[in-house]
């Protein structure tokens, strides 16, 4: 199975289990804000991840990830960080 990209975002209310899922992610991924990253994964990876960061989380919390299109025109919003292959919307 080919790698893709894939966006992750977190919403996660307490600062110690927001702090570990910050170290795990900025180990592995590419950051862009302080809960959005970019990572290049496989899909059965990818839900290794998601498995493995899901299982700190509150009710109350959020974890999203998105796989995103090969090949697709990306639009940047503002004046933030433009990811270095310019696949990625990046807003700020």
């Amino acid at each position: 199975m080919a790698l893709s990209a894939w966006v992750v975002a977190y919403d996660i209310h307490d600062n110690r289990t927001r702090c570990r899922c910050l170290r795990a992610l900025r180990g592995h991924a590419e950051g862009y804000q302080k809960s959005v990253f970019e990572m290049q994964e496989k899909r059965d990876e990818m839900l290794v991840w998601l498995d493995t960061l899901a299982c700190e989380l509150d009710i109350q919390d959020s974890l999203f990830a998105a796989r995103t299109l090969p090949y697709q025109h990306a639009w940047q919003l503002g004046t933030g960080f433009c990811s270095p292959s310019g696949d990625l919307l990046v807003i700020s």
